[in-house]
């Protein structure tokens, strides 16, 4: 059962981390104007708490 559990855990944090890999490919091909720790940390809370399509949209305003 603990087996299952470790699997369904990895699998489960595997799925919240999808879209890194895309999201990394599409910032080395812009540049990024210099940014506070404090910004750069609020960025990656909303990219980790919010839906992208919800991000896009607040960006698009």
């Amino acid at each position: 059962m603990a087996a299952l559990d470790a699997a369904e855990r990895a699998a489960r944090e595997a799925a919240q981390d999808e879209g890194r890999d895309v999201l990394m490919k599409a910032l080395e091909r812009v540049k990024i104007p210099a940014m506070d720790r404090s910004n750069a940390k609020a960025i990656a809370k909303a990219i980790s708490t919010l839906d992208a399509s919800e991000i896009v949209r607040k960006l698009s305003v």
